[in-house]
């Protein structure tokens, strides 16, 4: 006899046990209470083991990489959670788990790496330069983190370089420390030091300097003390806090000589890359004679436009060198784009442009945390992802990639990626339970989060089954059937199909184990020969059933048992076993009304005495006999009561959809065509069951017990939907459904309006309606400015798009897209419906770019009339204001000075007209245009020119013997000719003699005669 050994988790299994155990004599009642004594003692020891298991999690977020210094060495550590506390294990990039290396690495118990200081010849790039992941794992599943990037870096002397700076006088000096190209990651300038004492740090502003936080120093305006000064800077190594101060820099200030172009210095496209909520800097370096003005645009889909308010300038005037740097407090999102710095003296202009990348760090969560799924069902997982860019999402299960997966045994079909943040399972299998995990990454950060799907219900499956036996009575024997199954499986045992036995000598016990394993067995004590038979163990939950049967011979002559009535179902096949005992049996045969079976084709008998009566109909009610006949001649007989049911049988019905519509009447009967009483009818609508009353309009009645009648007194769009009459009875189950679709005309559900919009911007006419069938949606424009004809809008247009779900996109609003629109919605139900509107497209104040671009710089020479030309465009009234360096230019500043305006087809043109300039008119004049839709403005340069003056102060500083050195010269007005045409030269003579003199063309023909300093 087998054993009850008993293997629990707590409590919850003892009361299982208790409840499960079935005892019927006094020596079953011994083996009870003595498995309860063992049971109190084996719980003691498996009262720790925890019933609730949940899959690893990451405690900490990961960063894309980690590095230490070669002198320092380092620890990266990987923390994480779960029940049971999981396991971890580093693996490599190829998945490849690593080790200790000798005097190189450690992976110590807790799963952290300790990365050990080490001379720089002991350098090896598997272990100091090596790309590495983090696995955690538990009998829940495994979860993997990104990829990190560990790097080593060697701990070697290092110079930081700060090279002298040459800048013409007025224009901005730009410092720079340079760190060695491999350490530039790691080290940081702190601040600047001028003449050994005095500290400049970021965000120090005075006006005169600017401390970047990527350690560039800019210098406003430099003059001549500032070429007196010595610049340094000090620098902290981020691994190993090491400060370091440079050697000092100078700057080297040029006088200016001569008008010179602005050019751009540096690159004239640079890429910043900042983190959202950070501060940043714009800066733009550019040199010129005169020094540039700056000036700065955002360009949004080529249209350039004032910086919004959040980017802010240093607080100057407009034509101050400290415009050259703009700053950003806190960057948001959507400062993203392209900036455009341009730097313009009066001769000429220059750009230079600054993308703006700004990202925000990844944040991943999958929903749901925890899943439980059926076998058969389906599951989705959503993985919600939120920062900026978006450049990947990748599912994982078990830290396997879902792409890989495909490949294996849970093959696609069954793994369905929509939209990339969510995964679908269809048709969950055991071995799909594990942890799920989606990773998110772009080029500057990584997100991750995981879920767990566990199985929820689980057909029940055989580990154990009894095997036949053959025995003499009065021995004892145990039958034994093991099941595994989710929710745990219930087990019944049968005899030849029907219950066991009343009978003290039958015990049943069932119980589950710490693995949960469902142990079930029938101990049969002094079995005698009528126990012998087919033993049947069935183990049952809400997925399912699994059946082991078996016999049990017992010596002894036949005896047939007495068995209940037996109901088999019409139109069904139905088994029957004979239940006989004895061992051995010679035959086995069965008969109905004196006849011996088989007599139709629909009846089968088998040797073991198994009658199948094929496709029942109620004529086999009736009384069957089962004959058994020992090898001593011995013969047993039993009748048995056979009795058929009818399961219920419907008559089709379906609801008239081609003429329904809304507000009609409509009712469908549900009507028997067979099944025997009592039967059951009710209805659901989609699958929820009807009540007897009047509910949303709908009345169920009964009119007799065969039929029941579903009425809808006003049909509306709450009543489309399956439709389902269910008939029952003890024999079965049937039902018939039917779809009622109700005709509805289209309903405006975003009717559209009259919309105004500035030229340039992006806009959406939404136009959307319901109804049954779903109305179709059509954008039609007017051909002319009043509504009348119309055109289709059928495909996207050089600015409009129209869409499937009525909405109309226009990318970048033109003048040109004015007018009315028609929108129409129509299914075919009634008359469908239409709303006209009006596009009113606002153009904003906008300066001609191929105007500014002509008339940027005008030439005119003193005393005559100057005539500075601004051409704008956009919708009246425009108001245009003029100003130079003096201010603003009204009409009474200045007697010379006369406006005149001229409208235009698409805007305005105003002139400045400036009579006899002399030289103080020179400069940069704006022109700035403002409608009530937006403001722009340009800049135009008016040039001056005049004969030169004689120059003044003009001495000699050097005399050579082929050479004589003059210093520079300066005009009467202070300022620098930009030419000379010739230098005259003559020598002394005797007293009372006329100067010999000769004119010498400059430059000089001859360098070494002449030069000037």
């Amino acid at each position: 006899m087998v054993k009850p050994t008993l293997e629990v988790k707590g409590k919850t299994d003892t009361k299982r046990l208790i409840r499960n155990f079935k005892y019927n004599s006094n020596l079953g009642k011994n083996i009870f209470y003595g498995t309860l004594l063992f049971l109190e003692l084996t719980l003691c020891q498996a009262w720790t083991l925890s019933l609730d298991e949940s899959g690893p999690r990451f405690l900490d977020e990961w960063s894309s990489s980690y590095a230490f210094s070669s002198r320092l060495g380092g620890s990266l550590r990987c923390g994480g959670h779960g029940s049971p506390h999981p396991r971890v294990e580093w693996v490599s990039r190829d998945g490849f788990p690593i080790g200790n290396v000798t005097g190189l690495r450690e992976v110590l118990p807790t799963g952290n790496i300790r990365f050990l200081p080490f001379p720089i010849d002991k350098f090896r790039p598997d272990v100091h330069f090596a790309t590495l992941r983090c696995k955690l794992s538990n009998p829940s599943g495994t979860i993997i983190s990104p990829e990190v990037v560990v790097r080593a870096v060697l701990d070697t002397p290092f110079h930081i370089e700060n090279p002298d700076v040459v800048v013409i006088r007025g224009n901005n000096a730009l410092l720079r420390c340079l760190a060695p190209p491999e350490l530039v990651d790691y080290i940081t300038v702190t601040s600047w030091v001028q003449d050994g004492s005095l500290n400049i740090y970021p965000n120090f502003q005075t006006g005169k300097w600017l401390l970047l936080p990527s350690g560039e120093l800019h210098v406003f305006s430099v003059d001549e003390s500032d070429g007196r000064k010595v610049w340094a800077c000090r620098t902290l190594h981020k691994l190993t806090n090491e400060v370091k101060t440079s050697e000092g820099a100078r700057i080297v200030v040029k006088e200016p000589e001569e008008p010179q172009a602005v050019r751009i210095l540096g690159q004239r496209e640079t890429n910043l890359r900042v983190r959202a909520g950070e501060e940043t800097y714009l800066s733009c370096h550019a040199e010129g004679n005169p020094p540039p003005s700056f000036s700065w645009y955002r360009e949004i889909e080529g249209v350039l436009s004032d910086l919004p308010p959040t980017l802010k300038r240093p607080p100057t005037s407009s034509s101050s060198p400290q415009n050259s740097v703009v700053h950003v407090a806190q960057v948001r999102p959507q400062d993203a784009g392209s900036y455009l710095c341009r730097a313009n003296n009066s001769h000429s202009v220059d750009q230079a442009v600054v993308q703006l990348v700004v990202y925000v760090p990844l944040r991943v969560q999958v929903s749901p945390l925890t899943q439980i799924v059926d076998v058969g069902r389906s599951a989705s997982l959503r993985c919600l992802v939120s920062g900026s860019p978006i450049h990947s999402v990748v599912w994982l299960k078990d830290g396997v990639p879902h792409a890989e997966l495909e490949n294996g045994p849970s093959s696609s079909p069954r793994f369905q990626v929509g939209p990339r943040e969510v995964l679908k399972l269809v048709g969950v299998q055991p071995d799909d339970a594990g942890m799920y995990q989606c990773l998110a990454s772009n080029d500057f950060t990584t997100g991750q989060d995981s879920s767990q799907i566990r199985l929820g219900s689980v057909l029940p499956e055989l580990v154990y089954r009894f095997s036949e036996q053959t025995i003499q009575p009065g021995h004892s024997v145990s039958l034994k059937c093991t099941a595994v199954g989710n929710p745990p499986p219930q087990f019944t045992w049968t005899l030849d199909g029907f219950t066991l036995p009343e009978s003290e000598r039958f015990l049943v016990g069932q119980y589950v184990t710490i693995h949960d394993h469902v142990i079930s067995h029938v101990n049969i004590t002094q079995a005698r020969d009528e126990d012998g038979g087919l033993y049947a163990c069935q183990a049952r939950n809400a997925m399912g059933i699994a059946l082991h049967t078996g016999r049990l011979n017992i010596y002894g002559p036949p005896f047939v048992r007495p068995v209940p009535p037996i109901k088999g179902v019409a139109g069904k096949n139905l088994q029957i076993q004979c239940p006989v005992s004895g061992y051995p049996i010679e035959s086995i045969s069965w008969e109905r009304g004196g006849s011996l079976l088989p007599v139709t084709r629909m009846q089968r008998v088998y040797l073991n005495g198994t009658l199948i009566l094929e496709h029942l109909q109620k004529a086999d009610e009736g009384i069957l006999t089962c004959h058994a006949k020992g090898r001593q001649g011995q013969i047993s007989s039993r009748d048995i009561h056979l009795r058929v049911v009818v399961p219920p049988k419907l008559m089709p019905f379906q609801f008239l959809n081609t003429i329904l519509r809304e507000g009609m009447r409509a009712a469908v009967s549900c009507q028997l065509l067979e099944g025997d009483r009592p039967i059951d009818l009710v209805w659901e609508f989609e699958g929820k069951p009807i009540s007897g009353g009047v509910a949303n309009g709908i009345t169920i009645r009964v009119p007799d017990e065969y039929s029941s009648t579903l009425v809808i007194d006003s049909l509306s769009s709450v009543h489309n939907g399956k439709y389902t009459c269910i008939a029952e009875n003890s024999a079965g189950r049937e039902h018939y459904s039917s779809e009622l679709t109700v005709q509805i005309p289209p309903k405006w559900i975003l009717e559209p309006r009259d919309v105004n919009v500035s030229a340039g911007h992006s806009l959406s006419l939404q136009c959307r309606a319901e109804g049954h069938p779903t109305p179709s949606i059509t954008w039609k424009r007017a051909t002319g400015m009043q509504p009348g004809d119309y055109k289709d809008i059928l495909s996207p247009t050089g600015s409009s798009s129209p869409f499937a779900n009525g909405t109309i996109r226009f990318d970048q609003v033109r003048k040109s897209d004015e007018g009315n629109y028609l929108c129409e919605a129509r299914n075919d139900v009634g008359s469908g419906l239409s709303k006209v509107i009006f596009l009113k497209v606002n153009a904003p104040a906008k300066c001609n770019p191929d105007e500014q671009a002509v008339n940027a710089v005008i030439s005119v020479r003193v005393g005559e009339k100057a005539i500075l030309g601004c051409r704008v465009g956009g919708d009246l009234p425009i108001l245009i204001e003029w100003g130079n360096k003096h201010g603003k230019i009204g009409a009474h500043s200045n007697h010379r000075y006369t406006f005149r305006q001229q409208e235009l087809e698409d805007g305005i043109l105003s002139e400045l007209l400036i009579a006899s300039v002399d030289r103080s008119d020179s400069g940069a004049y704006s022109c700035r245009a403002s409608n009530p839709f937006g403001s722009d403005h340009t800049i135009v340069t008016l040039n001056v020119q005049e004969p030169p003056e004689q120059p003044g102060n003009l001495r000699v500083v050097e005399v050579g013997s082929r050479s004589v050195g003059f210093p520079g010269w300066k005009t009467s007005t202070g300022t620098v000719p930009s030419s000379t045409s010739s230098f005259r030269a003559s020598s002394p003579q005797k007293p009372g003699q006329k100067p010999k003199s000769k004119n010498l063309p400059f430059p000089p023909p001859n360098p070494p005669r002449w030069s000037k300093a």
